[in-house]
Parts: structure tokens; C-alpha cells; sequence
């Protein structure tokens, strides 16, 4: 019996750690003899697919990047949690995450591509079903590929893309493949490859009140994140402006609606949701509010910056859903005034579990937004555009509109606005670095609760671990990498 086996090292020791509704998902571990008999089978995997993309988007997985940023202190309570980020000391043995869960991810994505067109169509409903099945596996391979590349390797510079060392790139199930590193520019075209086809296949339109599946839409919203990545900016515009002006995904524009985006995982402006049921459990960041049933108190590990908290004006309307105050238990001592991270509550509607659960989000119109200002700001034939663009997102927030800024002041308006909008949502690291910025962690909201030893941590612009080393067990077992570990590790 054949089975589908990782190629990875790191995707090996990583074993497998996401839950599975096996009435939903398939098993892991799949025999590629019996995996697509039926559409209903190709149907199966491509779910399985779901949960797993679904694992990829909470805890450590989004947290790692604003963690590691300068949003956040850690509480003298925080357990050295994801310390080793924060702190800037992990080594390469403590970089697998996310290298391995999303090699995993790639490896089932590749057996749905290599092998969906092994089931025969009964009719034409089940051909476009088909289509569709293998162009969501599309999408989901050009995702998890954006994600590896940033993270592991330099940020994308036409100048130098094509020598520059990006990841290994794997496409089919070979057991005894050891590849070595592709540049990132040959990444980055396979990721627009994976667009390419998945819009060709894809023949899902927004029918839902919010997609939980890949529409024709979210491969557009990827589009639009990639070429910005790319500093390709005509075409990153192109792509953000053109699901903006469909109006399919209006802004919402008071607290209520806002909140019910993150408490009720409910907003008109979500381009595509993940799948969520009421029985499965999914802890989303408790980290930054850690509530206690029994002392009805928080002790959270991290909380945001005096800075960040500051950036919000009292008339904006995610400065009430993004932050909250409370009486929080740090080491024994009740503390007040000290605003928390509150962009991940306790849901009403998963209030019976007692946790944290959301539905992760993966793509909203406010993103969009955003990639249009910036794409259009790096030109001034279009800082005009630029700042039209940024109004509109602002005013809706509650806002007033800002007039008469171009060159870097029109961009830092843009980037604060990008932090304010994207707050903990896992960009801020990943954002700095297409910026080439560094980071200086500043005032403590109360520093009497930090923990003191990075607390006024600075990294300039081109520090080795704003690019994750590539994981100790691949270089050491693959030769082919050997000589290819990123600078500085």
C-alpha cells in the first residue's frame, strides 16, 4: 500500500497536530490507490486540505510575527511563552514552525493536484466541481508558498530576486527528493503560476454571506498581496481596486458592525472566512487576554506597546474592539488601566466551550485597501489615488480625512494606517521588512508588569533573524542544503 509520506525532515518531526472531524476530513495518511474514485473522495481530501490551512492560522502559527515585531511587551507573568521570539535568541533548531505544518500542508495539495484528474467526471456538474476542487488546491499551494518565502527568505528586490536564495519548492511526491533552495524569484513565479491556474479552474463566485471556501474572489485578494510583495505595484493596485470596486465587501463603518467581524465572526468586508463548527475547538490567541473562569481576571502574556495604543484616535471605531481594560492578575497583584489585546474574545457564539474560538480570517477588503494605497503611493503619477484610497478606508473607521501629503509622509500615514487596520492579525514583522525598517520596542503602558529584559530591544533594518533560519534537521540531513542556510545562522 502506498501512502503519501513527508519529505520534509522538520515536516517529520513535526508529526501530525490538527484535529480532524473524520466525518469531514480524511485521515492523514491517505492510499493514493483509493484516494480519487469518486468526486466525492476528491471532495474529502480537498476539506482535509481546509482543516489543516485552518491549523496554519491561530496561535504561535499568527502570533510569531507581531510577537517577534515591536507591538508588544511581555508580562512579567508570561511564562516565556513564545519567549524565544520575542526575545530575538531562537537558533535554527527553534525555527520549524511554520517550515514544517506548511510543508505539510503542500504535501496533500500536491497528491489533490498530481492526482485529482485520475477520477472520471459522471456528467458536466461533476467536471466543474472537479475544476473547481483542483483549483482551490491551487490557491491553497500559492498561500502556503507566499507564506514560506517570506519568512525564510529576503524580502523580493527585482534587482536581485533571481540570485537570491528563496525555498525548496516542491511539487509531487518523490521519497527520495532532497531538493535544494529555489531563488525567490523562481517562487515567486511558481506562486503566480498556482494563481494562474487556480483562475482558470475556479468557478466559485461569492454566493454565501461569508465564504468559507476559495471563490473567484480570493483568488484575486491573493493576487493583489503577492504582487504588492513583488513590488509589483501597477498590478498589485490592479487587483486591490478591482474587488474594491465590485462593492461586494462594504467597509464597516460603526462599532457594532466592527465588533460582530471579531466576536460573531460576522462582517459583510470578510472577502473569506475559514470553516469553523460549534463542536470543534480552536484556541485563538488566548495569549492576549488569558481570562480566568475562577478569579474572573486576565493575566495575559503580551500586551501592546504605549505606542500602539496611542495610534488609535478616540473617534476610531476599532479602538474599542481592538483594546479592553480590566482587572488583570499578574503574579498575585491586581492591576488597572492597562489595555489589552482584545481583537480575539470569548465569542457569544461559542461562549459554552469557555475559549477562545474564532473562525480564522483570511482575506477582508480593508487588506485590499491598503495594498491599493501603497501600491499607488510608490508613484507619484498615483499618490493622488493613493491618498483617495486611504480616506476612504480612514473615514470609514470614523476618521476625518487627511489632505495635500505625497511622497514619505503620504507612506508613513499608509503604514500607520496599515497597523492600525492589520493590528495582530500576523503582518507587522513581514511588513517592516518589505519597508526596510527596523524595530525599536519603546514606553511600556506600565512597566512595572514587563518584563524588563527586552523591553527597549532595537533591530536595525537587516538583522539576520528578520528572515528565519532555515531549520536545523533539513540542513543537516539534506545535503543538497547544506551551503544554503540563510546569512548570519
Amino acid at each position: 500500500m502506498k501512502k503519501i509520506k513527508y519529505i520534509l525532515t522538520s515536516v517529520i518531526a513535526a508529526g501530525i497536530f490538527f484535529s480532524c472531524d473524520l466525518d469531514r476530513f480524511p485521515a492523514s495518511s491517505i492510499d493514493q490507490s483509493q484516494s480519487f474514485q469518486t468526486v466525492s473522495d476528491a471532495d474529502k481530501l480537498v476539506r482535509g486540505a481546509y482543516a489543516t490551512w485552518r491549523g496554519l492560522m491561530y496561535g504561535s502559527y499568527q502570533m510569531l510575527s507581531d510577537v517577534q515585531s515591536d507591538l508588544l511587551h511581555a508580562t512579567v507573568a508570561y511564562g516565556n511563552r513564545n519567549g524565544n521570539y520575542y526575545n530575538w535568541n531562537f537558533t535554527s533548531a527553534d525555527t520549524s514552525l511554520p517550515w514544517a505544518g506548511l510543508y505539510y500542508f503542500i504535501a496533500n495539495l500536491n497528491n489533490i493536484i498530481n492526482n485529482i484528474d485520475n477520477v472520471t467526471p459522471k456528467d458536466d456538474n461533476e467536471k466543474t466541481q472537479l475544476a473547481n476542487l483542483k483549483g482551490e488546491a491551487y490557491l491553497m499551494r500559492a498561500y502556503a508558498y507566499h507564506v514560506l518565502v517570506q519568512r525564510y527568505a529576503k524580502d523580493y528586490e527585482p534587482e536581485t530576486a533571481a540570485t537570491d536564495l528563496g525555498v525548496p519548492l516542491v511539487l509531487e511526491y518523490d521519497i527520495t527528493l532532497k531538493p535544494s533552495r529555489a531563488t525567490v524569484e523562481a517562487i515567486y513565479n511558481h506562486i503566480v503560476n498556482d494563481l494562474t491556474e487556480a483562475k482558470k479552474l475556479i468557478n466559485a463566485t461569492k454566493n454565501d454571506v461569508i465564504p468559507t471556501r476559495v471563490t473567484d474572489d480570493v483568488v484575486t485578494a491573493l493576487e493583489a498581496r503577492v504582487y504588492l510583495c513583488m513590488h509589483k505595484w501597477n498590478e498589485a493596485a490592479s487587483a486591490a481596486n478591482s474587488l474594491i470596486n465590485k462593492k461586494t465587501y462594504p467597509l464597516d463603518d460603526t462599532v457594532d458592525a466592527f465588533k460582530a467581524m471579531w466576536v460573531d465572526d460576522n462582517s459583510k468586508e470578510i472577502i473569506m472566512q475559514l470553516f469553523l463548527s460549534d463542536v470543534e475547538s480552536v484556541n485563538q490567541n488566548s495569549t492576549y487576554l488569558g481570562y480566568s473562569n475562577g478569579t474572573k481576571k486576565y493575566t495575559p502574556d503580551y500586551v501592546p506597546e504605549k505606542w500602539v495604543y496611542d495610534l488609535f484616535d478616540a473617534k476610531d471605531i476599532r479602538k474599542t474592539v481592538y483594546f479592553k481594560t480590566d482587572i488583570l492578575d499578574i503574579l498575585g497583584t491586581d492591576y488597572t488601566g492597562i489595555y489589552m489585546i482584545n481583537k480575539y474574545p470569548r465569542t457569544e457564539r461559542f461562549s459554552a466551550s469557555g475559549d477562545y474560538q474564532h473562525s480564522p480570517i483570511i482575506f477582508r477588503i480593508a487588506e485590499m485597501y491598503l495594498i491599493s494605497a501603497e501600491a499607488a503611493a510608490q508613484s507619484t503619477l498615483t499618490e493622488g489615488a493613493a491618498l483617495s484610497t486611504l480616506n476612504a478606508l480612514r473615514e470609514k473607521r470614523g476618521l476625518d480625512a487627511l489632505n495635500g501629503l505625497w511622497g514619505e509622509t503620504l507612506m508613513n500615514e499608509i503604514r500607520n494606517e496599515r497597523t492600525r487596520e492589520l493590528l495582530c492579525e500576523g503582518f507587522r514583522l513581514d511588513d517592516l521588512k518589505r519597508w526596510k525598517l527596523g524595530i525599536k520596542r519603546s514606553q511600556a503602558q506600565d512597566a512595572t508588569i514587563i518584563t524588563p529584559s527586552s523591553i527597549n530591544l532595537e533591530k536595525l533594518v537587516g538583522d539576520n533573524k528578520f528572515v528565519l533560519a532555515i531549520p536545523r534537521e533539513d540542513i543537516m540531513t539534506n545535503p543538497n542544503l547544506k551551503g544554503q542556510q540563510n546569512p548570519g545562522w
